[in-house]
């Protein structure tokens, strides 16, 4: 199982980060974990998939640095494969995942056709998904001004962003070899989010294995400022960076 950083960042992509978005390949299969601007490397770089035959895209929640790149999709980047989008519009927000896609993200006037009109859709916390032989354990982060959804893939690997810092998330990725954890500010983040601090000791108590600060801050050193202050609580706290691959 092998993980390409497409988007590391927050709110706005940067020259150096685009807004969220991670491939997970494992044999024929691809896993994405949200669709921010860094899905655009799917188009600019199909390579990424090659030998790849199912594309899942999941999505922690609807704020547009985790899904404007699903306007980004196309015939180039997929080149024919199967793709499912899976999202917690039901289990969060009462209404399908495709209907909030497709009915305001992907609407005319805003786009001229949907790229995705031909995927299939799930909805988490309602159908089972699975990766490499894994159930996508899911669950409802309530701690953001709207809600979002965490993930884990085995023991492999768990993914948390935009919510602010809650002892059930230690719960939810005790014992996780990678834990990919948002970080927003060194100390007292703004509501809705976790701060390095914070997420150091989730990582501690949680007794995962390696930790990987995601969602960026985009202004100049507020980034290294905040993984410096994980790293006090958990030493081998590390910045994720765009296009970096790493082994989980």
């Amino acid at each position: 199982m092998r993980m390409t950083v497409l988007g590391s960042g927050g709110w706005i992509p940067t020259s150096a980060r685009q807004t969220s978005c991670y491939l997970i390949t494992a044999g024929t299969e691809a896993l994405v974990l949200d669709a921010g601007t860094g899905l655009g490397a799917l188009h600019i770089s199909p390579s990424l998939l090659d030998g790849v035959d199912t594309v899942t895209v999941v999505l922690s929640h609807f704020h547009l640095d985790h899904v404007t790149g699903l306007g980004f999709v196309s015939a180039r980047a997929l080149g024919g494969r199967e793709l499912t989008i899976a999202g917690p519009g039901s289990l969060s927000y009462g209404r399908p995942t495709r209907a909030i896609v497709e009915n305001q993200l992907l609407a005319s006037p805003l786009q001229t056709t949907s790229p995705v009109a031909s995927a299939r859709w799930a909805e988490l916390g309602w159908d089972t998904l699975s990766f490499a032989g894994h159930e996508i354990q899911t669950w409802e982060q309530t701690r953001h001004p709207l809600p979002s959804a965490g993930f884990r893939i085995g023991n492999r690997l768990a993914y948390c962003t935009d919510t602010e810092f809650d002892p059930e998330t230690i719960r939810h990725v005790a014992g996780v070899t990678t834990l990919l954890h948002e970080a927003w500010e060194p100390t007292d983040a703004e509501r809705g989010h976790t701060s390095g601090e914070e997420v150091g000791v989730i990582a501690v108590e949680a007794g995962v294995s390696r930790l990987l600060l995601t969602h960026s801050h985009p202004i100049p050193g507020v980034a290294e400022r905040t993984a410096a202050a994980a790293q006090a609580r958990f030493t081998s706290a590390v910045l994720a960076t765009d296009g970096a691959v790493l082994d989980l």
